[in-house]
């Protein structure tokens, strides 16, 4: 595959960032709600089940949201740096030539 068709995302692995940016997002809501939850009950003795519950489940969605976005950039690297072979090398280039005196 040449260098011009290639993308920086195959077809059969944007379904899944969009996925993991969507569980991303909607955990970044969740716990920002229960930190807003946390402070409208601060002043209770208590904190209500469903906002720690809120918090649990953003923190659980924002690890399983960022750890599919890496691991989709991962398998994205991969798969489009191993066509060619590995990794290249720098180009070599000649110091300049000087003349002596």
């Amino acid at each position: 595959m040449s260098a011009a068709k290639r993308e920086v995302i195959p077809p059969v692995y944007k379904a899944w960032f969009i996925v993991s940016l969507a569980v991303l997002l909607i955990s970044l809501v969740m716990f920002t709600g229960a930190i807003v939850a946390w402070f409208v009950y601060f002043m209770q003795k208590f904190t209500p089940l469903w906002v720690t519950v809120l918090g649990v489940f953003g923190v659980l969605g924002f690890g399983a949201g960022l750890g599919g976005l890496i691991l989709v950039m991962i398998l994205c690297g991969r798969r489009t740096g191993g066509e060619d072979g590995g990794v290249r090398e720098p180009a070599k280039t000649e110091p300049p030539k000087t003349e002596e005196i």
